[in-house]
């Protein structure tokens, strides 16, 4: 078997600081054990490493590693970084990737704010009495998953814990993240596009969701450019309840 050729990209604009840090090349980005592993269950053959870099000019900037067995899921998961920056959804900033011997890599810079999935408790405490606020970030979560079904895509995992929320006196910046299993469906597409909204219902809170769902729908419809079909609402109630139903389950036999 021929020995896997390197290929490697590093953006121009990151690639200073990098090289400060000892990750200037693809053996040291391999070989590192700088940064904070990150740990989470189903990982498999990935690692992920937080990395506080410092710009040239003094700046603190995170990158997220990601490292792989197989080059191929680098490369997806490097691939779908662009798709999604390019078709305008707010993302990561890709930084680098590259594939060889030893596995392949994906840089991606950090995105402001926490995910919903935690602050979204705090956030209601503070501002859920206030409609204006609330009406902006619905708006806002019925954009950003417009934004990706409008280029074709689905994420497949489009839980509030991979939507980050940047709190502004004004209103919320929400990005998106983990897109290792973003795809574009040729076929079935609205199937994918209708788990994708019911992820996002389930994991939000319950009476949130049902007083601002139809502002979410509303939202959607309007960036995606397409009428959700008569069939899908009804799919998608059928899979948050079930979907709740699982992290009920999961819930209880955790505290057992």
């Amino acid at each position: 078997m021929r020995p896997r050729r390197r290929h490697v990209y590093f953006d121009e604009a990151y690639l200073p600081m990098l090289r400060s840090a000892g990750l200037g090349d693809y053996e040291s980005v391999m070989s590192s054990r700088a940064g904070e592993t990150l740990t989470k269950p189903g990982l498999g053959a990935r690692r992920r490493t937080r990395l506080d870099l410092t710009t040239p000019d003094g700046a603190a900037l995170t990158i997220y590693l990601k490292r792989y067995a197989r080059c191929r899921l680098a490369r997806t998961e490097w691939n779908a970084v662009l798709g999604v920056r390019d078709a305008g959804v707010p993302t990561m900033a890709p930084v680098a990737t590259g594939s060889g011997p030893a596995g392949g890599f994906v840089m991606v810079t950090c995105v402001p704010g926490d995910a919903l999935e935690r602050c979204m408790d705090g956030l209601l405490a503070r501002r859920g009495d206030d409609r204006r606020a609330m009406v902006g970030l619905a708006t806002g979560l019925g954009r950003l998953i417009g934004e990706l079904h409008r280029a074709g895509m689905a994420h497949r995992d489009f839980y509030t814990s991979h939507v980050f929320c940047h709190e502004l006196e004004g209103g919320f910046d929400l990005y998106l993240i983990d897109l290792a299993r973003v795809f574009r469906p040729r076929w079935r597409q609205w199937r994918w596009w209708a788990k994708d909204l019911a992820q996002l219902k389930s994991s939000l809170p319950a009476a949130w969701s049902e007083a601002y769902w139809p502002t979410i729908l509303a939202a959607y419809e309007r960036t995606c450019l397409r009428r959700l079909p008569q069939w899908a609402a009804a799919v998608i109630e059928s899979r948050v309840r079930a979907l709740r139903r699982e992290r009920t389950k999961a819930s209880s036999a955790r505290k057992g």
